[in-house]
């Protein structure tokens, strides 16, 4: 895989190319985010130590540092992108580890991982894909594909880690394996899109009305 770039006027520019020579970072899949300085921040789903997938800097001159490896117990497989804060920590999902259902975590500006919730895989949802977004209160949310009414789940977790399902698809038809990163608006509603389900099974978007306040 690699990380690029596309200008206005459509030139495409590789700024760095992934290898699968381990521990090397490898099979990006969640996008990347961009800080002040002009360093990129991503994931990738598949390298470290074990192979269980990494957290990436890219700074302005092409030059990767690997941030993080997983190991399984404190997450694997991390497929979503990332959200930072303004003190620089950085937070996102695996969609396997911790307890075998995927993880939210937090990764400070020094590099140590803060596991702030395990998923089950049963009604508080389980391997989640889209990863998180950030209100103004340090409240994340974001969806899982799996849990709830078995359809998957939209979650809110508190700055302290507790988990508040807000919805949950309870049948195909109502909407299934919701797998993308959601958006917030200023009046509190979240607006996503479920990959299959809706009356013609090729799914649907959704919105929430209210739920951050």
């Amino acid at each position: 895989g690699t990380v690029y770039r596309l200008s206005p006027s459509g030139e495409f520019t590789t700024l760095y190319a992934f290898s699968f020579d381990y521990p090397s970072p490898s099979s990006p899949a969640g996008g990347v985010i961009l800080d002040e300085a002009g360093n990129l921040y991503g994931t990738t789903t598949s390298g470290g130590n074990l192979g269980q997938g990494t957290v990436f800097m890219l700074d302005p001159s092409g030059k990767e540092t690997t941030l993080f490896m997983f190991d399984g117990a404190d997450g694997a497989t991390p497929y979503g992108g990332l959200t930072r804060d303004g003190a620089g920590n950085l937070y996102g999902t695996t969609s396997l580890g911790g307890a075998g259902y995927g993880i939210v975590y937090k990764l400070d500006s020094s590099g140590v991982e803060t596991v702030l919730y395990t998923f089950t895989g049963g009604a508080d949802g389980g391997s989640p894909y889209s990863g998180v977004i950030l209100d103004g209160k340090h409240n994340l949310y974001g969806a899982a594909g799996l849990g709830g009414g078995s359809y998957g789940v939209v979650y809110k977790l508190s700055p302290t880690g507790d988990e508040t399902v807000l919805c949950t698809f309870p049948d195909f038809a109502s909407g299934a394996d919701p797998e993308s990163r959601l958006v917030l608006d200023t009046q509190g509603n979240l607006y996503g899109t479920a990959t299959y389900g809706g009356s013609k099974g090729g799914g649907i978007v959704f919105v929430l009305q209210n739920v951050a306040q």
